[in-house]
């Protein structure tokens, strides 16, 4: 018996039966359950990565504080109130300082001293920063990025008046700059027409006209007052709305966007695993980026508002409607026109494609091909004197190289370099142009270049210690205005480098 199942077990082993097949009659389909908890985890899958930062810091000095400090900050003697100077929440590191000075004058902790000159200064910094990594299949990867950065300074003369007999705030003044992620994709390929004018800069012409309407419906403080259209107030929103590719109708009328918009980078490289691209590449990568960013270049408070409006408490993010309003700056219909809470210089939005799109291959002989499309443009709205400054970059990188060793050198018998010989060649493409536009209807094309650049270079390892470098660099730069000349350089040599270590 023992021998009968032995060989009926290695009949088995070597000979295995067949897999049943399935009934074509059978019909049974997954359950919708199973079906529905298998898309969650598939999409769940697709996020490789969330990684968020929030950080800020926070600073006040206040000067004429007379107590000295002595344990974990705090002086050793008790004020009229219980408390020891400067307070718990001061040392703790409380930015509220409002509180703080009126417990300070009562307490006496501040000097008395009319001639007191120094300024009271707060500061601040607030960077957020969200990076997530995807995957919706194999080497398939997206990187998305937002992020948003603050800065801001408050100073104001805090002295003791003789006259009231009481400490007064002077002369408050608050300034800071501000960037935030961005998408202005909506506007990036509609190109200049042929006298150098641009459709999306009339379409922010034209969005004055709807946001100053909306200002002037919103604003119950108006008066005798009102918006024009080169209003600080009109010009920033209509400019966003416009580069952005959004509705004047819904779009935010604030100079400070407060939500960031995500920028991302993608990569494939999937392609070397399809049969034919297989047999003679072992890697193709594609690759694409996009950047955006709208930033706020400086900015201060209009002297017209106290620090109930410009305080490091009130956040410019929530800045209130304009209220005040100067005769000297009256429009065509006589009304004093509103000044803005913070005062602008320049608000900008800076747009990159680095590249558009992106193909880097190697065979399997170790020869590397690059190829790029970049794409990039910088807008630039003075409101000092209402103008736009477009700077537009075209760009096309073509790369090939390999490195090899036991290289024959050509035109030559039996002369063989036995150690890695390196070649590697670029040419790049450069299409720039820098636009001025105004209001008047002038499209001044105030600089460019079309650039050409050359680039073969060879390295040659002798030995551990010797290295030689063959390169040559050559460049055409042909202008686009008058004032520049026409210009070709030519860089070439031999660099020995030699180790001593």
């Amino acid at each position: 018996l023992k021998l009968y199942n032995k060989i009926k077990f290695l009949k088995e082993v070597n000979n295995p039966k067949p897999p049943k097949k399935p009934d074509p009659k059978d019909t049974t389909k997954p359950e919708p359950e199973l079906k529905l908890l298998k898309g969650i985890l598939s999409t769940l899958m697709t996020v490789k990565s969330i990684n968020f930062t929030y950080s800020l810091k926070e600073g006040t000095a206040v000067p004429g504080f007379r107590p000295k400090p002595t344990y974990v900050g705090l002086s050793n003697t008790q004020s009229s109130d219980g408390t020891y100077a400067p307070g718990i929440p001061f040392i703790l590191g409380s930015q509220d300082v409002g509180p703080f000075l009126d417990q300070a004058a009562k307490n006496n902790w501040i000097s008395t001293n009319p001639n007191l000159s120094s300024q009271l200064g707060q500061n601040f910094t607030e960077n957020i920063t969200l990076k997530t990594a995807l995957e919706p299949f194999k080497d398939f990867k997206i990187q998305l990025d937002a992020k948003r950065d603050r800065s801001g300074t408050y100073t104001e003369t805090y002295r003791y008046d003789k006259n009231s007999g009481e400490f007064l705030h002077f002369s408050p003044v608050r300034t800071g700059s501000y960037s935030i992620s961005f998408i202005s994709i909506q506007t990036s390929f509609i190109g200049d027409r042929s006298n150098n004018s641009s459709q999306v800069y009339e379409t922010f012409k034209n969005n004055r006209d709807i946001i100053r309407e909306r200002l002037t419906a919103l604003n119950e403080n108006r008066g005798s007052a009102e918006y024009n259209n080169n209003s600080q107030d009109v010009l920033i929103p209509a400019f966003i709305a416009a580069y952005s590719g959004t509705n004047a109708t819904g779009a935010n009328l604030s100079s400070f966007p407060k939500i960031p918009m995500p920028n991302w980078q993608i990569d494939y490289s999937g392609l070397s695993k399809l049969g034919i691209v297989k047999k003679v590449f072992s890697s193709v990568t594609l690759n694409h980026r996009y950047t955006s960013v709208y930033s706020v270049g400086s900015y201060a408070n209009s002297n017209l508002y106290d620090n109930s409006f410009i305080g490091l408490d009130q956040s410019e993010l929530d800045q209130p409607l304009a209220s005040k309003f100067s005769n000297s700056l009256n429009s065509s219909s006589g009304m004093g026109v509103f000044n803005p809470i913070y005062v602008i210089s320049s608000v900008s939005i800076k747009e990159a494609f680095s590249p558009l799109i992106g193909v880097n291959m190697k065979t399997k002989k170790n020869v590397t091909y690059k190829f790029e499309y970049r794409k990039s443009r910088d807008i630039a709205l003075s409101l000092s004197n209402f103008q736009v400054n477009e700077l537009t970059n075209n760009e096309i990188v073509v790369g090939f190289g390999f490195t090899k060793n036991n290289y024959k050198v050509p035109f030559t018998k039996d002369f063989v370099l036995k150690n890695d010989l390196t070649f590697r060649f670029d040419l790049r493409f450069s299409d720039t142009k820098t636009t001025q536009r105004s209001f008047n209807g002038m499209n001044t094309v105030s600089a460019g270049n079309l650039l050409v650049s050359i680039k073969p270079n060879i390295n040659y390892v002798v030995n551990q210690r010797l290295n030689l470098q063959f390169y040559f660099d050559h460049t055409i730069n042909s202008p686009k205005v008058s004032n520049s000349f026409y210009r070709t350089n030519t860089l070439f040599g031999i660099q020995v480098r030699f180790t001593l270590s």
